[in-house]
């Protein structure tokens, strides 16, 4: 059964050994992350005591201040380890939520003796600090660190999801609860959730949870670890069998864990998370506990580091910002967009404008020829009818002049025909002056109608010319538009090539950075496996940094023994050597007094002396080395004592150092070549010319 842990990194951690202890396997995915951020020189004069509401305002406080002295007034059984585990001499506990933190405020200390300093993040709930003042107190309230919600599921989880490779996950507080619901949706998975049981530690998480289709949320009876676990023993089926994979699988270099473990190793135990959510409204700091940096160095190097990164890329950030891996996007901040950009945009828009123009000059001139088909159709010559029946008024008229003259001419013969003749005539003569009128009235309206036509048709060529003019001008404004496309084309094509160079920048700053984060980690002592795993999965060549990873990927999940803990582990290993040298080689009754004697008192050189081959000289050869801070040096002299009882004595101390010796020449060699990689891709920056 494969379990999902949504915890900060320190906790998660603390959580999967619970949970590989019982045989399950575990996939850690942190929800949170825990920032430091810059405080003024904390200044502890006249503080009666220091108020921790979480595990996190601990480890912030000791990263900030060497103070140990002054009381600790923790929420909880977790934050109060925490601050004992740091070196804080004066822890009290309350019993898990911020009510009962001031009461026992109330309870143990005096108003009158100081102030109280309340060590906090940016997202609080509860008002510990109205209650308190409420009593008399003064409480100075700082924030030294601030909690950042992911913004993205890692790749390998969404494959989970979409695999169904994963049968549960914790959720222990309603905020990753909530990012988590938020990223599974963003990230399309959401469906895929119904293969799992969510368990929640308290109901507010539940209620998160509850946005989702999962197969089933589960609740705690009550909001402890200890409890979550045991429901979630509770449903496992009877028939799941205990995970076990080899040591390489919990070393490797993704997010998994199994339950290898070395012999004899110790189990690290689990604190009571009493103030990890009773309710949601009782509960002071929403964000789970996670790791704030380590020491102060790690975080003091974390935050050079990022002011060189912000200096050397600014000119570039905004080609660049959305190229940053997912788990440092959110460290970044938001700037305005680049000039490039803006240009862009006031070409699209000009482009835009100029096909709209197109588009109703098109329309104009469609309608401009609809107009010139109706002149044409409406100046036609006039019908052949009209033609014919002029000509047929001609014929008549000639006939009817015929035959009036023929009447004329037979006007004195006395018949009776002549008699009707001048009526005849004078009706014939009305009707030649209608027909007359009327081939003048034809005349006056042909010529009319060749003066409208001229008339119209100087109008229309007129208007040909404008639409000519302007058809022109739209041809003209197509190449320009056309000039702009292109323009855009080549702007887009450049752009791209920016990016590229941008994105290979992007990639080494982000692989310098996780290299320097595992180098801190390493530094410092501490487990390094999680920065390990970030800095592999940003290796550009990931042949070349497993081969040096090689050296120290077996230790990383315990860390590494610092020189200065070396040097001061040296004082008993040297004293024990001194006593291997001294012992009496014999058997008897005498030889072994001698030898109980001798290891009650040992006797060794200090200074070197001239003696190159004794176990005295050569301990204070090595002491000596060390103090210098020659590892090497030191190891190589060890190596030298020929007494089989002495070299058994230093030698678990010589794997140690040897050990830490080939961590730091790996990390010297991964951060040169990170380096290396981070000045090659700045040479191939693009640069921006001003105009002048």
């Amino acid at each position: 059964m494969r379990v999902l842990v949504t915890r900060p990194h320190d906790d998660a951690s603390r959580t999967a050994e619970l949970l590989i202890a019982r045989g399950y396997g575990v996939t850690v995915e942190p929800m949170l992350a825990v920032v430091p951020v810059a405080a003024p020189q904390l200044d502890l004069r006249g503080v009666q005591a220091i108020l921790f509401t979480s595990a996190n305002g601990a480890r912030a406080m000791a990263a900030a201040s060497a103070d140990r002295d002054t009381p600790v007034y923790a929420v909880g059984d977790a934050s109060a380890a925490e601050a004992r585990r740091l070196g804080y001499a004066h822890v009290h506990a309350a019993a898990g939520d911020v009510d009962a933190l001031a009461a026992l405020v109330v309870a143990e200390l005096d108003p009158a003796a100081g102030p109280l300093l309340h060590v906090a993040a940016n997202v609080v709930a509860g008002d510990l600090q109205g209650a308190l003042r409420q009593r008399g107190f003064e409480v100075r309230k700082t924030q030294l660190y601030e909690t950042r919600a992911a913004v993205a599921l890692s790749d390998d989880l969404v494959e989970a999801l979409k695999t169904g490779s994963l049968d549960a996950a914790l959720f222990f507080s309603p905020r990753t609860a909530e990012t988590f619901v938020t990223l599974a949706k963003n990230a399309g998975v959401d469906g895929d959730l119904a293969r799992l049981t969510a368990y929640a530690l308290s109901a507010a998480v539940a209620a998160k949870l509850r946005k989702a289709p999962w197969r089933a949320v589960r609740v705690a009876p009550s909001p402890e670890q200890e409890a979550l676990l045991a429901v979630l023993d509770a449903d496992r089926p009877a028939d799941d069998q205990p995970i076990a994979a080899p040591a390489a699988e919990a070393n490797g270099g993704d997010s998994t864990m199994t339950p290898e473990k070395e012999a004899g190793e110790a189990q690290v135990p689990a604190a009571a998370e009493a103030e990890a959510e009773r309710d949601d409204a009782r509960v002071e700091e929403v964000e789970e506990e996670t790791s704030s940096g380590g020491s102060g160095r790690a975080a003091t190097i974390a935050i050079l580091l990022a002011v060189i990164v912000g200096l050397a890329g600014y000119a570039s950030i905004p080609y660049w910002r959305d190229k940053v891996p997912m788990p440092y996007r959110s460290y970044l901040p938001d700037l305005p967009a680049s000039e490039t950009r803006t240009l862009i945009a006031g070409l699209e828009s000009n482009v835009d404008a100029n096909r709209t123009e197109l588009a109703r000059l098109r329309a104009e001139v469609k309608t401009m020829n609809g107009m010139i088909e109706d002149v044409t159709d409406a100046v036609q010559p006039p019908s052949g009818n009209v033609v014919a029946e002029i000509g047929a008024l001609k014929e008549r008229l000639a006939a009817l002049d015929s035959r009036l003259r023929a009447l004329a001419a037979s006007g004195g013969s006395g018949s009776a025909e002549p008699q009707a003749a001048p009526g005849v005539a004078g009706d014939l003569q009305h009707r030649l002056d209608l027909l007359a009128g009327r081939v003048e009235q034809l005349a006056e309206n042909n010529k009319a109608l060749a003066g409208k036509l001229e008339q119209r048709g100087i109008a229309q060529r007129d208007e040909l010319e404008g639409v000519s003019q302007r058809l022109a001008a739209v041809e003209a404004t197509r190449a320009e538009a056309a000039s702009v496309l292109k323009l855009n084309d080549r702007i887009t094509e450049v752009e791209s090539m920016a990016r590229a160079m941008v994105s290979r920048h992007d990639a080494s700053l982000a692989n310098l950075l996780a290299v320097v984060q595992l180098r801190a980690k390493a530094q410092d002592g501490q487990p390094f496996d999680a920065e390990l795993r970030t800095a592999r999965a940003l290796a550009e060549d990931k042949a070349a940094f497993d081969a040096e990873a090689d050296a120290f990927a077996a230790v990383a999940a315990e860390g590494v023994p610092t020189v200065a803990a070396l040097r001061q582990s040296f004082q008993r290993v040297a004293t024990a050597a001194a006593r291997a040298a001294n012992a009496p080689a014999g058997d008897t009754l005498l030889d072994k007094t001698l030898a109980r004697v001798s290891g009650l008192v040992t006797v060794r050189r200090i200074d070197g002396g001239s003696e190159t081959d004794s176990v005295g000289a050569v301990l204070a050869r090595t002491e000596r080395l060390l103090d210098a801070g020659d590892l090497a040096g030191a190891v190589k002299e060890l190596r030298s004592i020929q007494d089989p009882g002495v070299a058994a004595a230093v030698k678990p101390w010589i794997g140690r150092a040897e050990t830490r010796a080939r961590l730091d020449a790996a990390l010297s060699t991964l951060t040169a070549d990170a380096l290396a990689r981070v000045a090659a891709s700045a040479m191939q920056q693009p640069t921006q010319k001003t105009g002048g």
